[in-house]
């Protein structure tokens, strides 16, 4: 789609240190540090905002440059230092986002926020691993980047979730084999169309393309482009 003109928006405020609000109405005039963003099908922007004492806020900017929602995430049951993910959008005016412990035990913990109604949700699956990136599909469905730790062991992979947050299936991986869909080193992932999506993979340097069923498409040597 293409998006329509977006006003300019000022973000020095979002990007200063200031002490936590107390209340919302405080909150208007405090500043917070944005981490992601992400845009809906109509163009309107989702932050995802930390202020210092490690609380996150959703809030929604309509292509007019009005706030449509202000969304705190829930702070029950997460880790005291805890390291927060996303928006990554999955359609109407939802996104999707991870709170994840670093602990070896920690889990992430996967919301989706409702920005029309102005409403978060947790949802019921309790051990995905670490989450450093998302990407979201309309239908909402969404697939995570994972990473975990096991006895002085790393293992990265792939979480994808149907859109009620109910795990579809999951892939884990340590130490290298040499296969061209193996997760070597990878930094990113982002949705390429309604059925497949791409990793980045920063030692390797190559982009890696998937279906949503886990299936390699093609890879994509970047020191040959």
């Amino acid at each position: 789609f293409e998006l329509p003109p977006f006003p300019r928006l000022s973000l020095d405020k979002a990007d200063a240190v200031a002490l936590a609000p107390q209340s919302r109405q405080e909150r208007k005039s405090e500043s917070r540090r944005i981490v992601d963003f992400d845009f809906d099908d109509s163009g309107s922007i989702c932050f995802l905002c930390i202020d210092n004492k490690g609380n996150a806020t959703i809030t929604s900017v309509t292509v007019e440059g009005e706030t449509q929602c202000e969304i705190d995430v829930p702070r029950k049951g997460l880790p005291e230092d805890v390291d927060f993910v996303g928006p990554a959008y999955v359609g109407g005016k939802r996104f999707v986002l991870a709170a994840s412990g670093y602990g070896d035990n920690d889990h992430a913990n996967l919301f989706v926020a409702v920005c029309e109604s102005g409403t978060i949700q947790l949802f019921p699956y309790i051990e995905c691993p670490q989450v450093n990136a998302l990407a979201g599909f309309d239908d909402g469905r969404f697939v995570a980047l994972t990473e975990r730790s096991a006895n002085f062991t790393s293992f990265d992979g792939l979480y994808f979730f149907d859109a009620d947050g109910t795990l579809a299936w999951k892939r884990e991986q340590r130490g290298t084999s040499g296969s061209p869909e193996e997760l070597f080193s990878p930094e990113d992932i982002e949705r390429v169309d309604d059925n497949s999506f791409v990793i980045l993979d920063n030692i390797g340097n190559t982009l890696q393309f998937f279906d949503t069923a886990d299936n390699l498409l093609r890879v994509i040597d970047l020191e040959e482009v």
